[in-house]
């Protein structure tokens, strides 16, 4: 980083050159020195600019990614719900059910023929 030094002149002598061209060269050096500043400054905007706009981005992407989370939540749900509907289940529950009644009425004859 560039110092700045507060400069003292003296009202030159109107026939002195080197105090002339001296001060002309300390502007020439302090015109650098604001047109860096400038520059340093135009970066730092750009670089807030394009900061605000990824912070921007990320927020909408990690609410596009919520959402596509939630919608492959429902997506399993729905998979899941389909795998077990009440047709695929319907045989086993009646064979069950006849098999359990079957037992029950063979339990309650043997019971009745023993007792």
């Amino acid at each position: 980083m560039r110092r700045f030094e507060v400069l003292t002149v003296n009202a030159p002598d109107p026939g002195s050159e080197d105090n002339w061209s001296l001060l002309s060269s300390q502007i020439q050096e302090v015109e650098q020195s604001v047109q860096e500043l400038r520059e340093r400054y135009a970066y730092a905007q750009a670089n807030q600019s394009q900061q605000a706009e990824i912070k921007q981005r990320s927020v909408e992407l990690q609410a596009e990614l919520d959402h596509l989370r939630r919608r492959l939540e429902e997506l399993d749900f729905e998979l899941e719900s389909r795998l077990f509907s009440w047709r695929d289940l319907k045989e086993p529950f009646w064979q069950a059910v006849r098999f359990g009644g079957v037992g029950f009425v063979l339990g309650f004859l043997l019971k009745s023929c023993t007792g």
